[in-house]
């Protein structure tokens, strides 16, 4: 056990980096940096409105026990199946409660822990197995020397449209429904809200304002609202062989596009079919709905879940954990699924739990929930207080008394300076190289020398790397791969060092 490691964030993914830090024993010092407390800001709602998307047996972030949360349940006196979906508060208890125990096993093990609550702005590097972080507090900028680097910061700040950006400040324009409190502490009484999107985000914020007695419109490119499922069981239930997704995958890239966009569709919708009736015989067009009105399409995949036929579910994490496979050991990223095929699975693969669909259609009954498909075309904000923002659209003009944006999180783009450090914050020059590269171990090459350093990056900031990689269960899996691929640079080094 030698070095000292920095885990960059301290979201679900940094802890459970932690976690396997410790079981491990890597590291005799950890550093764990974040500029908000242990939990990550998704996870540190209070509202129990806001449920997890994901069921209690796919939701643990211990690398050891896929049940961990479960037990964490059992143990605090919640009433819980494997098949619930829990309060986003509970689990964000859950990840706190994980992480001080990670602690005390870390001081057992004779581990120095600290805790920096600042932000980690780039990494310097020394020499190989030697970097500078600079850091930033409230008050001062500081430097940390360590020898490895987990890098687990999940998502970006939200994503703003730009024609909302001008107003952005505006008292009645919220970047994000979270905090929720403070969005619904500031939110005028009786409102007519405009949500910037409508996926999942957007759902969290409607179900929410709709509660509280607010009219909501819900607006986004497709107008569509995510799929609706009952469950998504592991991806070790329902093992998928990757050698036939891999040659679908090869079927497209940027350069050379060898088949149109509705034969490789097909192929996929058949490649898929095939593997859901080894699961169970419910033909796939019985599984999906093909209506077009938006009350109607949820009404009838509410219907599906209910009845138990939406069988794509058991598939899901298995698709995604090859998928993900694929991408992390192929040499290059032109290995990919084609962008309309892969917009088309993204509804499923969002897809919403059916607790909250169910809520969510009760409010479209109500007529106290719409959805609006559209591009804003223009944004007109008067001094009135009732009614401020006037919003148009193609096909629609709405007034409204505030706007909630819900259009998703950027990803963070890290890349190297002029200098050759990694620079973690800010937006990514034009100048510099989009991605870093990642190595198929998720390490990061350095741009001169071609070499794996002893950084890795994990969860949502692995964009480009992997096909999928922002929940919990798809991000611990790669927490795993990291922190072997350090124990076992660690290990050859001592082999080479007896020799």
């Amino acid at each position: 056990m030698i070095g000292t490691l920095a885990i960059v964030g301290a979201g679900a993914t940094g802890v459970g980096a932690f976690m396997a830090a410790v079981q491990q024993r890597i590291a005799e010092r950890i550093y764990i940096i974040d500029p908000q407390s242990v939990g990550g800001t998704v996870f540190r709602t209070t509202d129990d409105e806001i449920i997890c998307n994901t069921a209690v047996d796919v939701t643990s972030i211990d690398p050891e026990n896929e049940y961990d949360f479960l037990d964490y349940l059992r143990c605090t006196g919640h009433a819980a199946s494997e098949s619930a979906y829990m309060p986003r508060r509970v689990f964000g208890d859950y990840v706190k409660s994980r992480y001080y125990s990670a602690v005390e096993k870390a001081k057992q093990a004779g581990i120095d822990v600290k805790y920096i609550n600042g932000k980690c702005e780039k990494i310097e590097f020394i020499s190989k197995r030697n970097y500078n972080l600079i850091l930033s507090d409230w008050s001062e900028r500081q430097e940390l020397r360590v020898t490895d680097v987990l890098l687990c910061t999940g998502h970006g700040p939200s994503k703003i449209p730009r024609i909302f950006e001008p107003h952005s400040r505006h008292p009645t324009f919220f970047r994000s429904p979270y905090p929720e409190t403070e969005m619904l502490a500031k939110m005028p009484t009786a409102s007519d809200v405009l949500i910037v999107g409508s996926k999942l985000t957007a759902v969290d914020a409607a179900l929410l304002l709709c509660r509280e007695g607010h009219r909501v419109t819900m607006m986004s490119p497709s107008g569509e609202l995510p799929s609706v499922r009952s469950g998504v069981p592991s991806g070790s239930k329902f093992p998928l062989s990757e050698s036939t997704l891999k040659e679908l995958m090869s079927l497209w890239n940027e350069e050379d596009k060898l088949l149109n966009y509705e034969t490789i569709k097909f192929r996929y919708l058949l490649y898929i079919s095939r593997i859901l009736k080894t699961i169970d015989k419910t033909p796939l067009r019985k599984q999906i709905s093909f209506k077009n009105e938006i009350s109607e399409k949820l009404k009838e995949e509410i219907i599906i879940a209910e009845n138990g036929s939406s069988i794509w579910q058991n598939f899901l994490f298995s698709f995604l954990n090859a998928a993900n496979s694929i991408r992390m050991n192929s040499q290059d990223f032109k290995i990919d699924i084609e962008p309309n095929t892969n917009h088309e699975l993204a509804r499923y693969i969002t897809s919403t739990v059916l607790p909250n669909a169910k809520k969510i259609f009760g409010f479209i009954e109500k007529k106290t929930l719409s959805v609006e498909k559209g591009h804003v075309s223009d944004v007109r904000l008067s001094h009135k207080r009732d009614k401020a923002w006037n919003v148009i659209w193609e096909g629609g003009e709405g007034r409204f008394d505030a706007v909630v944006c819900a259009s998703g999180f950027h990803n963070h783009r890290y890349y190297f300076d002029d200098t050759g450090a990694l620079v973690l914050t800010g937006e990514c020059p034009s100048s510099q190289a989009s991605t870093v590269d990642i190595a198929s171990d998720l390490s990061i090459r350095h741009p001169k020398t071609k070499e794996e350093e002893n950084i890795w990056i994990t969860g949502s900031a692995t964009n480009g790397r992997v096909y999928v990689s922002g929940a919990v269960a798809l991000a611990i899996p790669q927490v795993c791969m990291a922190v072997n691929a350090l124990s076992n640079r660690l290990n050859l080094r001592d082999l080479e060092i007896c020799i």
